[in-house]
């Protein structure tokens, strides 16, 4: 009789401290999961600053007045300064953010294929309203992110 109460002690004990590391194993891989999307959340935001500001130093670093430039059904920043024979021109093409820095008037027929990727997103565009000309950025999502980069000319 003894015996058979001592084995279902133990087998209790066994279940109780099973029953713990399924639990432990459980918050692990759950912890694991939040960790992976908070550092994915981390990369995407730190993507698109670092677009957003690219552009918004480009703006004003150049003397000119920056222009929007609709050509081949895209729209590109065209920034040339004062004096200059060159322009810089940054578009969306291709999943990624593009600059080309050549002889001005070429516009984006001399740039494409010939740019360099400044940055990959999901979605890029330049508008102009209210007198401001503004960059928006969508990501996975649908959470769009904008920055004004200067009162449009």
């Amino acid at each position: 009789m003894r015996k058979g109460s001592f084995s279902a002690g133990g087998l209790l004990m066994f279940l109780v401290y099973g029953l713990f590391a399924l639990f432990s194993l459980l918050l692990v891989v759950i912890g694991a999961g939040v960790y992976r999307g908070v550092v994915e959340t981390g990369r995407q935001n730190t993507e698109i600053r670092a677009a957003l500001f690219y552009l918004a130093n480009q703006v004003r670093m150049c003397s000119g007045e920056p222009r929007l430039l609709q050509q081949d059904g895209c729209t590109a920043l065209v920034l040339q300064n004062d004096g200059s024979d060159n322009e810089t021109v940054i578009w969306y093409e291709d999943g990624a953010l593009r600059e080309y820095y050549g002889p001005a008037g070429g516009g984006l027929s001399a740039a494409k294929g010939m740019g360099e990727e400044i940055a990959a997103l999901k979605e890029f565009s330049l508008t102009e309203s209210g007198g401001l000309l503004t960059a928006s950025v969508r990501i996975t999502g649908g959470r769009v992110h904008s920055m004004a980069l200067c009162a449009a000319a």
